[in-house]
Order: C-alpha cells, then sequence, then structure tokens
C-alpha cells in the first residue's frame, strides 16, 4: 500500500505533514498538483518545507495550460463562438477538472492523506475509504492548526499577510480581502489580472468591475486591508452578519 500526502502548501496540508513526520506515520509522497498559478510564495514555501523536514514533494503539473483553455473558443450555447474566458462564479471551476489530475488517489493500492480541520468535518462525508482526514480524527481545527503553526515558526508566509488560503492568485472564488493584498502586494498578477478582465466575456467575477475596485482599495484600504490580534499577531477573526475582521483572534477574544 502506497501512502500520499495531498500537499497545497496550506495551514492544513502543512500541520498535517508536520504531525505525520512526529508520528511517524507511513508517508511514501508528497503530492503537489501545479497548474503555474500558483503566487509566487506557494513555490518558495515548498523549497522552505523541503529544506526543513528533509523531504521531496513531487510536483505534477499537466500539459494543459491556462492560456489555452482560457482563448478555446466555445462551439454551442447562447456564447458560441465567443472564447471561455474565466470559470463563472457561481460554477464550478475548470481548473481544478482540467488542470490538476491527481487529487484523488490513484486505484485502490493508493492511501491519500488529505488536510482537513475537524471543525470541516461535514466536507468528509464525499470522500471515498482510501481517503484519510487524520486531523478530524485528531479533532484538531483551524484555530488550533493557526496557533500551533505560529509556535512552531511554520505558519505559511501568505497567511502571515493576511490571507484565509493558499491557491491560484487569479481564482475569481477568492473573497475581496484576497484581491485587495493581490493588488498591494503582486502588482505585476494585478495588471495581469485586470487585462485578461478584460478578455473574458464574463469578466473576471460576476458583478465584479475590478477597475471600480481598485480606486475603493486606493480610497477605502481600511475596508479590505486584513486586521491582525493585537495579543498573537494572527489574522483577526470574522464576526457578524457581514463577515468584519476584527483586531483579536478566535483564541484571545474578550
Amino acid at each position: 500500500m502506497k501512502y500520499v500526502l495531498a500537499f497545497s502548501g496550506g495551514k492544513d496540508s502543512t500541520y498535517l505533514l508536520y504531525e505525520i513526520l512526529q508520528r511517524k506515520m507511513p508517508l511514501d509522497e508528497i503530492r503537489f498538483l501545479d497548474a503555474s498559478l500558483e503566487y509566487p510564495l506557494t513555490y518558495e514555501w515548498l523549497d522552505t518545507i523541503e529544506k526543513r523536514f528533509g523531504v521531496k514533494i513531487t510536483r505534477y503539473r499537466t500539459d494543459i495550460k491556462f492560456m489555452d483553455l482560457f482563448m478555446r473558443i466555445k462551439t454551442r450555447g447562447k456564447k458560441k463562438g465567443m472564447i471561455k474566458g474565466f470559470p463563472p462564479s457561481n460554477r464550478g471551476c475548470w481548473i481544478q477538472t482540467y488542470m490538476k489530475l491527481k487529487q484523488k488517489p490513484n486505484g485502490k493500492d493508493e492511501m491519500m492523506y488529505i488536510g482537513i480541520a475537524a471543525n470541516e468535518k461535514a466536507r468528509t462525508a464525499k470522500y471515498a475509504k482510501n481517503i484519510l482526514t487524520p486531523l478530524v480524527d485528531w479533532g484538531i481545527t483551524e484555530d488550533m492548526i493557526m496557533e500551533r503553526l505560529q509556535a512552531l515558526d511554520l505558519l505559511p508566509p501568505y497567511y502571515q499577510m493576511g490571507f484565509k488560503r493558499s491557491g491560484c492568485w487569479l481564482c475569481p472564488y477568492q473573497p475581496r480581502g484576497s484581491l485587495y493584498l493581490l493588488w498591494k502586494n503582486f502588482p505585476d498578477l494585478w495588471a495581469e489580472l485586470k487585462r485578461l478582465d478584460k478578455l473574458s466575456p464574463h469578466g473576471f467575477k460576476d458583478g465584479t468591475d475590478l477597475e471600480k475596485l481598485e480606486v475603493r482599495f486606493q480610497n477605502e484600504p481600511e475596508r479590505y486591508a486584513p486586521k491582525f490580534c493585537k495579543v498573537c499577531g494572527l489574522p483577526g477573526v470574522r464576526l457578524g452578519r457581514m463577515k468584519k475582521q476584527q483586531d483579536y483572534c478566535a483564541r484571545h477574544k474578550p
């Protein structure tokens, strides 16, 4: 039996890797699925993890290119003759479908560890028997993961910046707070996003005008900039109907 860790470079898979190595659990491969669209910090973090733990992360990349899919001409439907553009924000992501081919175990002889926190247990209902979710079994929540990673000096750099998750920098499903951080910290990627936004038939994200959003970022940074806990420095929790971010984490909530 082959044991594989699905590693995204995010907080959950990073902490799961730490625990697997500490507990000396079986592990034959650490698998990273690369759509060539990750933040530059993600690739740097993979290198850091390899050096820190003395492990090898196998990086899978398909021959399918994002721009080939983006520019593909539709042959049917109301938008026949138009390019595909960005994945519609109200439907599934075709980047996951076409560009990340190995996110499931390869047959019955492979067991795959997935980094799912205990507070996300509902997500595990759809998983097959050869998918393992140790963090759920151990009762380790996202808040616990954030605290422990910070104590271990293992918190991925994008979380330290205020991002809520890792992933593709041009993902139309990311919140506006993440778009603010993209605009502020990665001007070249932001410029490319605006260029692609103009090419896509339905824009980048339904109901989102990037030019107007940029003006709001400039004029109202306090509305979009992340807040951090005054006690420990972790990103603040979000409370209330509008999910306004607070300047304290879940642990240090007054």
